[in-house]
């Protein structure tokens, strides 16, 4: 086996700007492919899209999340690209195949359990993921922000939920402060306890 830096750790230490060092190693195919070091599950995108795929057709995921994820981080990528003299195209593209980006896109972001449930706030969680993950390769001294991007969109989960939702929630409050529905929860209370005694 074979050490060495990971593409996204290479790419970081030259300020995020492709050069030739950069292509001479890692070509775009290559970064697709997975013929490259990197942690496991990050490696080879074709796989991990195919398993997306997969996965959406089945109805297991929703792909609001992972498209709008993914093209976050394409379309500020690009804008990169561009206000630096780059093809936006191919950094587009090496952002997306570097890292655990798709394979958190994919995998750890659709969880339905921390995502939010409308699809209006599907998109804004995957809009704010690609949002928070470019920031902090850019900004932080990390060269990853998927896991972060996520931890922190998952806190957020419940006040995207609460803003999208508002109107059945108050709907949910007014359903529990009714007094018959209170009543019927009290009688069967009731009828728990004396059998217990008994």
């Amino acid at each position: 086996a074979v050490t060495s830096a990971t593409p996204a750790t290479l790419l970081s230490g030259q300020n995020w700007l492709i050069t030739d060092a950069f292509t001479e190693v890692y070509k775009p195919l290559q970064l697709f492919l997975g013929n490259h070091g990197g942690a496991m599950g990050e490696t080879c995108i074709l796989i991990i899209l195919l398993v997306g795929i997969f996965l959406a057709y089945r109805r297991v995921l929703d792909a609001r999340i992972p498209v709008a994820y993914l093209g976050t981080v394409a379309l500020l990528a690009g804008a990169f690209a561009l206000a630096n003299g780059l093809n936006p195209f191919t950094y587009a593209l090496t952002h997306l195949c570097i890292g655990g980006v798709v394979f958190g896109a994919v995998i750890m972001a659709t969880d339905p359990v921390t995502s939010p449930t409308s699809p209006l706030g599907k998109i804004i969680f995957g809009i704010g993921l690609g949002f928070l993950t470019m920031i902090i390769r850019f900004k932080a001294n990390f060269p990853e922000g998927v896991l972060f991007s996520i931890l922190m969109m998952n806190m957020l989960t419940p006040l995207i939920d609460s803003l999208i939702l508002g109107r059945t929630n108050a709907m949910i409050n007014r359903i529990f402060d009714d007094p018959m529905f209170l009543s019927g929860i009290d009688s069967k209370v009731k009828v728990v306890g004396y059998d217990e005694i008994n």
